[in-house]
């Protein structure tokens, strides 16, 4: 018994078969696509609001420094006992740590100008920043702070050194 053999058996169920392949292959791909961006975007709002607790932290901290200890020293006061308290409780730019968990906040305070003092403060997490710029009312005669303005401000050019950066 002879099988006739046709060749042109299965020639359409070839390229059937790879334009379903295909297909399926481009939404795979295009879900993946979708599922990663979506990540992404809901870890950049975390590293975002990371950041900004951070900063926030930091700028609380210096109000707390400055309000503890308002007269600061000049910072070329000849006094070692001056000297020591001014850069214990009124550098002007120190990082601050916040948590082991947590990345540094580097904290700018600014000379007492006009009755008022400046602070930012800038948080991190990964690569997002977040600036917070603190305004503070200062009267030595009477010894009192008012915060005037706490908002988040962009990162201001020449505040911050490569020191802060540094981790």
């Amino acid at each position: 018994m002879k099988f006739k053999v046709n060749n042109a058996q299965g020639v359409s169920a070839l390229p059937t078969i790879l334009l379903l392949s295909g297909i399926i292959l481009e939404v795979v791909v295009g879900g993946l696509a979708v599922a990663h961006f979506f990540s992404r975007s809901l870890l950049s709002e975390q590293l975002s609001a990371k950041a900004l607790k951070v900063a926030e932290a930091g700028a609380h901290d210096a109000i707390s420094r400055i309000n503890d200890y308002i007269n600061c020293p000049d910072y070329t006061s000849t006094s070692a006992n001056d000297a020591a308290n001014s850069s214990k409780w009124c550098p002007s730019l120190y990082k601050f740590v916040v948590d082991s968990d947590l990345p540094d906040a580097c904290v700018s305070i600014g000379a007492i100008t006009g009755g008022k003092m400046t602070i930012y403060s800038r948080g991190s997490a990964f690569l997002r920043y977040k600036t917070i710029k603190v305004i503070l009312g200062i009267t030595t005669t009477e010894a009192r702070v008012e915060v005037q303005s706490f908002k988040e401000v962009a990162t201001p050019n020449g505040v911050f050194d490569s020191s802060c950066d540094q981790s």
